[in-house]
Formats: C-alpha cells, sequence, structure tokens
C-alpha cells in the first residue's frame, strides 16, 4: 500500500519572477526598508537581470551594507566580509568605500586590501569619511601593523604624522613626560592620531588628575577608531565597587589593559580572570573553595572572615565547608554568629533574632568578661546594637507601655553595649532621643549625664542636653544648653531659635507662677538673641500679657493694639488665643477683658493665615489646647465656604489632621467635595473625620462613597490616596470569624448571645456590614429571614460565629487585606514560640 505524501501548499503568493518590475521594484524597497535584508538581496538581483538601472544597483548596494551590518552584529566576520565584496564589486559609483569595510578587511587582519581601498576612495569620498578611513588605519599603526604604511601616499597624514604618534606612545610605556610632551606637541590637532594624542595626554594625568583624565577621553568620540583604548582607560577610572560589573562586557585586552592603568599586578589580574570563570553568581560553596585554593596570596583570616559570610543559606550543613575546602573548623561562638546571619536574612522575626544575637553575645563574654574598650569587648557591643543598627527601632520608636516589648528589650541590650563600648556617642544620642520621645526624662537624664561628662563639646550630645531640659520644664537650663551650643558653634541658626523659644517658655511660666518679674526678665533675655526678629510677635504678645498682669488698663490696651496691627481677624485672634492659653488665660476670658467680640474670618486670605499660623504653631512642637479649640470651633467650621484652590484647601485638611480638629476638618473636607465631587482626598478626609477612629461604625452609604473614591484615586494614579483609602477599607472588613470592636456600653466582644440586642439596636443591615460578609451573603440572610423568621436567623448566625472555620461550609471568599487589618493578631502570630527560641534549641550551628 503506498503512502501519500502530505505536499504543504505553495498558495497563490507570487514569486518575484512574477511580478512586474514596479511591483517588485516597490516590494525590494519595502523589505530594505523593514531591515529585511536577504529578501531586498533577492529583489533587487532580479530587477537587474531585467535591465541595469543605477537605482537598482545603489538599492542592492544598501542591502548588502545592511546584511553586512546584521551579520557583524552576530559576530560572523567572514560572512559579513562577503556581503561588503559583493557591494564593492557593484563598482564605486553604486557602492562608495564604507569606512565599515575598511575596518572589518583590518580586523580581520588583510591590511593590504584595505589600504587599497583607502586609495580608491581617496578621491570620491566626502572629507568626513575620508577622515574616518584614516583614523581607522593611525590605529591599526599604533597598534603594531606597521604594513599600514605599505602602500599609502607619502604626503599622505597616516605616515606624516606617524612617527610623531610612535614616538609619544613609546615615550609614554617608558614613563618619559618630557619626551611624551615634545613629541605630542608636534601632532596637528587635524591629523588622524588626534583620539590617540587625547587617551595619551589623558592616561599621563590618570593617577593623579582623574577628573582632567574624564574630560580628555570623553573628547573621543564613540564612533572613532581608537573608541576601545578610550573604554579601556575609562575603566581604570570606574570605582571599585562598580568594576566587575564593568568589565564583564569588554574583551580580554581591553580588561588586561585597563588593570594594569589601574596599577594591578600581574598576579592579581590572573586571580580575577579565574574568578571571573566562576560566573557572575558563582555558588557560595564554588566561591569558598576559591578563597581557600589562593588562601596563601589572601591572607588565612581574610579567608577564613569572608567563609563565614558564604556559609548563610546553607547553614547548618555549610558549617563543615571551611574544613573540607582545607581550612580550620568553626569555633562554637563562630557557629552561632552564621546562625545569627541566618535568622536576620530569612527569618523576618526581630524578637527572634535578637535573641541569636544575645546568644553569640553570651559565648563572647565566656570564659571571662573583657575589659571595655578592648577588641572583644568592642566586638560584643556591635552584637548588642545589632539589631537596633539593622532594624533602626530606637531612631523612631517610642518607648512601649509593655515592659517585655521589643523596643524595651532592644534599648536595653543597647544600653548594655555602652558597659563594653562607652566612646559610643550614637548609641547615647539613640537612647535618649527614644526616652525623650516616651516622657521618660529620668532615664533620659541617666545617659545624658555620662554622655556630657565624656563630650562637653559636642554639639549633638549639647542639642539632647536642650531637648531634656525643655521636655523637663527647666527652660533656665535649656537656656544654658543653647549658649554652649553657640559658644562652640556661633553661626548656629537652630540652637539661637531654640535659645528664643527656652527663654519665652520660661517666661511663660513665671507668668502662670504670677512671677511677672522673672517673666519680664526671661522675656528681654528672649529678644536679645532674637536677632531676625523671627518671633517678633510672640514676644509683643507675651511682653503685653506681662503688663496686663500688673496694669490691666494698660496691658489690655496693649492687646487691643496688636490685636489692631495683625488684622483684627481669624489670624489675629488665634495669635492671641495660643499665648493667652499657654500662660493659662482662656481665650474667651481674654477677648471679655479686653471688651472685644469673638474674632471673625477676615475673608479668604485671613483664613489662609489663620491656617498658617496653626501649622507653624504645630510645627514647632506646640499643642492645640482644648479651651482654643473650643472657642474656635464654631467659627472655623463656618469659615468652610470661603474659597480656597484644591491644594489650599488640602493643606488645611492635613493641617487640621496633625491637630485633631476632626470636627473643623470633616466641614473643611465636606465644602470641599462639594467643589470637588468626589476627590479622593477629600473623601479621605471627611469620613476619617467623621468616624474619629471608628470606622467600623460606618453606614454603608459612606462606605460605598469611599468605595469610588478609591475608583477615582486608582484612575488618576494618586497612589497616597490610594494607599490611604486601602487601609480604611481594610479596616472596616473584618471577617465573620475575627474580633472586632463594639461599642464602650457593650463591654464585651460579639458572641452569640448578644445577636438579639444588637440587631435591635443597630438593624440586621448593620450587622451583616459589620460581620464583612458579601452581597450575595447579605442578601441570602434577608431570603432566610423572610422564609425561616428573625430566630432562625438569629440561631443560624450565632453558629456560624462559635463554630471552628473549618467546620462550616464554604462562604464568598472575604475582601483580601492589603494591610494587616487586625494588627494585634498578626502581631500573635508572628510572635516566637518556645521552639523559635535560640536557647532552647541546643542544636542551632552548635
Amino acid at each position: 500500500m503506498s503512502k501519500k505524501r502530505n505536499k504543504r501548499s505553495a498558495g497563490n503568493k507570487p514569486g518575484p519572477a512574477s511580478l512586474s518590475s514596479k511591483a517588485l521594484e516597490n516590494a525590494a524597497q519595502e523589505r530594505l526598508q523593514q531591515g529585511r535584508f536577504r529578501e531586498a538581496i533577492a529583489h533587487f538581483k532580479e530587477l537587474l537581470k531585467r535591465e541595469q538601472r543605477e537605482e537598482w544597483r545603489q538599492g542592492l548596494a544598501r542591502a548588502y551594507e545592511g546584511r553586512a551590518r546584521d551579520l557583524a552584529e552576530k559576530g560572523m566576520f567572514k560572512e559579513a566580509l562577503v556581503m561588503w565584496e559583493n557591494r564593492h564589486r557593484l563598482g564605486a559609483a553604486a557602492a562608495p568605500p564604507h569606512p565599515a569595510h575598511t575596518a572589518l578587511l583590518l580586523r580581520l587582519g588583510r591590511v593590504q586590501n584595505a589600504v587599497a581601498i583607502f586609495n580608491q576612495a581617496a578621491d570620491t569620498l566626502p572629507a568626513g569619511e575620508l577622515a574616518a578611513l584614516r583614523t581607522q588605519l593611525a590605529a591599526f599603526y599604533l597598534g603594531g601593523q606597521a604594513e599600514v604604511m605599505q602602500g599609502l601616499a607619502p604626503e599622505d597624514p597616516v605616515v606624516l604624522h606617524g612617527e610623531a604618534a610612535q614616538a609619544a606612545l613609546a615615550a609614554y610605556c617608558r614613563g618619559d613626560d618630557e619626551a611624551l610632551e615634545q613629541a605630542l606637541s608636534t601632532i596637528p590637532f587635524r591629523s588622524p592620531y588626534r583620539d590617540g594624542v587625547h587617551i595619551l595626554k589623558a592616561l599621563q594625568r590618570l593617577p593623579e588628575q582623574p577628573t582632567q583624565a574624564a574630560t580628555l577621553l570623553a573628547r573621543v568620540p564613540a564612533e572613532s577608531a581608537f573608541a576601545p583604548l578610550r573604554q579601556a582607560a575609562e575603566l581604570a577610572l570606574v570605582p571599585e565597587q562598580q568594576l566587575a560589573s564593568r568589565l564583564a562586557d569588554v574583551g580580554k585586552a581591553t580588561r588586561r589593559f585597563a588593570l594594569t592603568l589601574r596599577g594591578w599586578s600581574p598576579e592579581r589580574q590572573a586571580l580575577f580572570e579565574e574568578a571571573r570563570k566562576l560566573g557572575e553568581h558563582p555558588p557560595p560553596k564554588a566561591l569558598l573553595h576559591f578563597l581557600y585554593r589562593h588562601r596563601d596570596k589572601l591572607g588565612d583570616d581574610w579567608v577564613h572572615e569572608r567563609a563565614l559570610r558564604l556559609l548563610i543559606d546553607d547553614a547548618p550543613q555549610s558549617l563543615a565547608w571551611p574544613r573540607e575546602a582545607g581550612g580550620r573548623s568553626l569555633s562554637q561562638a563562630e557557629k552561632v554568629q552564621v546562625g545569627a546571619w541566618q535568622a536576620e536574612r530569612q527569618h523576618g522575626d526581630p524578637w527572634y533574632t535578637l535573641k541569636c544575637w544575645e546568644l553569640l553575645a553570651q559565648h563572647l563574654e565566656a570564659p571571662h568578661v573583657p575589659a571595655p574598650g578592648s577588641d572583644q569587648a568592642l566586638r560584643i557591643a556591635l552584637v548588642l546594637r545589632r539589631v537596633d543598627q539593622t532594624e533602626d527601632i530606637l531612631a523612631h520608636a517610642t518607648p512601649s507601655a509593655e515592659p517585655d516589648a521589643l523596643d524595651r528589650a532592644v534599648a536595653q541590650y543597647v544600653e548594655r553595649s555602652l558597659d563594653y563600648d562607652p566612646d559610643a556617642p550614637q548609641a547615647y544620642l539613640r537612647l535618649i532621643g527614644y526616652y525623650l520621645r516616651g516622657k521618660e526624662l529620668k532615664a533620659a537624664r541617666r545617659l545624658l549625664e555620662p554622655a556630657l561628662a565624656r563630650w562637653p563639646e559636642n554639639l549633638q550630645v549639647l542639642t539632647a542636653a536642650l531637648d531634656t531640659a525643655v521636655a523637663g520644664g527647666a527652660f533656665k537650663k535649656a537656656a544654658g544648653f543653647a549658649r554652649r551650643i553657640l559658644t562652640v558653634d556661633p553661626i548656629n541658626k537652630t540652637a539661637r531659635e531654640r535659645l528664643v523659644k527656652a527663654h519665652l517658655a520660661h517666661a511663660r511660666k513665671q507668668l502662670r507662677n504670677a512671677r511677672p518679674d522673672l517673666a519680664r526678665r526671661e522675656l528681654e533675655q528672649a529678644s536679645a538673641w532674637d536677632r531676625a526678629n523671627r518671633f517678633d510677635i510672640q514676644l509683643e504678645i507675651v511682653d503685653a500679657l506681662i503688663t496686663l498682669a500688673t496694669d490691666a488698663p494698660t496691658g489690655a490696651s496693649a492687646l487691643r493694639e496688636v490685636n489692631q496691627r495683625l488684622g483684627d481677624g481669624l489670624a489675629a485672634g488665634l495669635s492671641l488665643a495660643l499665648e493667652a492659653a499657654a500662660v493659662g488665660i482662656s481665650p474667651k476670658a481674654l477677648f471679655a477683658d479686653l471688651g472685644l467680640s469673638k474674632p471673625q474670618p477676615r475673608g479668604s486670605e485671613d483664613l489662609k493665615a489663620c491656617l498658617a499660623q496653626l501649622r507653624e504653631h504645630l510645627d514647632s512642637g506646640g499643642k492645640l489646647p482644648p479651651e482654643v479649640t473650643r472657642y474656635f470651633e464654631k467659627v472655623l467650621k463656618a469659615s468652610a465656604h470661603f474659597e480656597l484652590s484644591f491644594q489650599e484647601m488640602e493643606a488645611a485638611c492635613e493641617t487640621l489632621r496633625s491637630c485633631r480638629w476632626d470636627a473643623v476638618r470633616q466641614a473643611f473636607a465636606q465644602a470641599a467635595l462639594k467643589r470637588w465631587k468626589d476627590a479622593p482626598v477629600f473623601a479621605f478626609h471627611a469620613f476619617e473625620a467623621k468616624y474619629k477612629g471608628a470606622p467600623w461604625y460606618a453606614s454603608s452609604t459612606d462606605i460605598r462613597r469611599l468605595e469610588r473614591a478609591l475608583e477615582h484615586a486608582r484612575e488618576k494614579g494618586d497612589t497616597r490616596s490610594t494607599e490611604r483609602l486601602l487601609n480604611v477599607l481594610d479596616s472596616l472588613r473584618p471577617t465573620a470569624f475575627e474580633d472586632f470592636p463594639l461599642p464602650p456600653e457593650m463591654g464585651e466582644e460579639l458572641g452569640p448571645e448578644a445577636l438579639p440586642m444588637l440587631i435591635n439596636l443597630m438593624g440586621l443591615d448593620r450587622l451583616l456590614d459589620m460581620l464583612g460578609l458579601s452581597r450575595d451573603m447579605k442578601r441570602q440572610f434577608k431570603e432566610l429571614e423572610r422564609e425561616l423568621g428573625r430566630p432562625a436567623l438569629i440561631k443560624m448566625l450565632g453558629a456560624m460565629l462559635s463554630a471552628d472555620p473549618d467546620d462550616l461550609p464554604p462562604f464568598p471568599a472575604p475582601r483580601p487585606k492589603r494591610r494587616s487589618g487586625s494588627r494585634r493578631h498578626a502581631e500573635e502570630d508572628d510572635a516566637p514560640s518556645d521552639d523559635d527560641d535560640p536557647f532552647n534549641q541546643p542544636d542551632l550551628f552548635t
């Protein structure tokens, strides 16, 4: 039985021979533009069989050129040369000599052919292309190809300047700077060797003047025949940490030249070449064996220390690698150190990592505690500070209320490190800042005392002392520390401002204590230091308040005058109210005593000035007293309708958020939403201000508005609002099996027995929203209520809440959380168990 062959249908597509000349020419030009050079060559050849037209010969020449370049890019140089030769045979009219053809001939060692093409082109090529060919010949001549000179005319610049260029190169190689300068001076600027001259001058300046060398190298264009030499010279200027990646893409000769310029010995270069063979990212074990093979050159201790880092990912199995490679076995402390590194890199739990480093510290302390300041003591100190260094905890944390919290433990470790390394000012400063954030002044002062004793003129320590004094209300001490800072650094603007603030705060304190005489003295000190008049308004108001305490009519008149000069509006009223509250006078009483009505806004400019005043007060560390918020709340809420730009309204909401003035912020955000409907930033502010930290009470209408705002934020690419809105929405959707807060009057968390009361209080819709159920599930529950009645529904909900989730039928998946919606549970899940404790793991790399 014969088998039929399935012949592939050729289709109806006509071949080149069947096309008309016009159609074939169009197809050839199209292939040429598309970079399909093989097809273009075939088409142009077919056209030339029909008729010898010059434009078709030129088209074929361009197709040969494109094909040659493609082959050269693939490294197929001999095949590319065939294309160039085919192009050359078309004649100089259609295919004039090309510099790339000459360069390829020179690269393949066919120097005489290259010179012959050059001679043919000398009378036909434009000046620029002819100069490029001469530069190629010059580069090869300096590279040792003396036969370049054979066949060139004696008057050709390549020949005329070649001897001087060779002399300059020889002078550089033997280090004769004078002979180098003399030879270079005889080479004209327009010489084919010009780029080589720039490079030799750059090499001469390379060690001592790297900037000038880089400038000279930049003058050599990328298309120059001397560009490879420029590249090698530039590699000599690359920083050490970038060198390996930059050398990866260059040839061996270029690498050798660049490394020689950097001063690398032949032994070091050989070591580098061997290391390159391991690959860009060699396996740790292969790299470790490489290090130990060359430990006689690198140093045994250095190799052992670096090898420890290569053991981290594969420990504990990798702990035997150094011994297998011919090195010494790891000590007990080194094994624990590798385990601590691994915990730091892989475990991700700061508690577990902290205990691992503590275990290492115990090993280093045995058999006896080293003397403070010794190398072993410094090592222990670094170990104890390790978690704070990597996690940066003390720089931002506020002391937790729980004594066994992570930040407390880290602070204890850092403080303990000072016993081993007392000369560590940054450790003192981090601890002082940490305790000051928690208002733990006693702990801050305990650390400040030895720090001041050791570094009495250190600006950072003096600043910490100033901060501690201000935090404790010791304004006289604060002024003294500010003066010491200015003694060390007379132009310290920040310290001068802090000194003014300290005197002002002390003046207010004395006025509260009914000592206007002492307050006046402090005020005079503050005025003397306020040389930039930055605090002139505050000084004037406090001065009038002091006068008010001793001479009521005069003081009242002075305050009315200040109020009038400041505009007699909201901004002026807020300035007076803040200073009055700071000395114990309520704003209501102050304005009543002055015979002034409650401040009212004098337009949008006054409102903006008031908000700017509030922002400045907050930025300087001030708080907003409750009596001030009560006094100004109604008038500020009523001011929300004033015309502000989008950015000004957003800044107003952020300022009000900073001082937790939620009622006013809500008014501003809602006013903004009337002008910019569903603007994400204002939707966020309106929602957050309305529910004041209790978003689970939100209505479904507000939640839908928030979801629309999230969609708009994503469409606009507003990442900040997107992140904020996601956080709020995530906190709104606890799963059905997750604890969630209840109104305080209910006392306990939700249980099945509380369901009837909750449904009566808030309704079924509200309760189902709190449970985070999907829309389909809520619809199903409502249908069940209609069919079975509310008692049966309550019974089903109670069973759902009290049952193990694994025993329940499948429900629609809750909305995934982008952030830890229940941070407490996340922390409990991630807390280290006894099995994670390195102290309960005697086999932890030991």
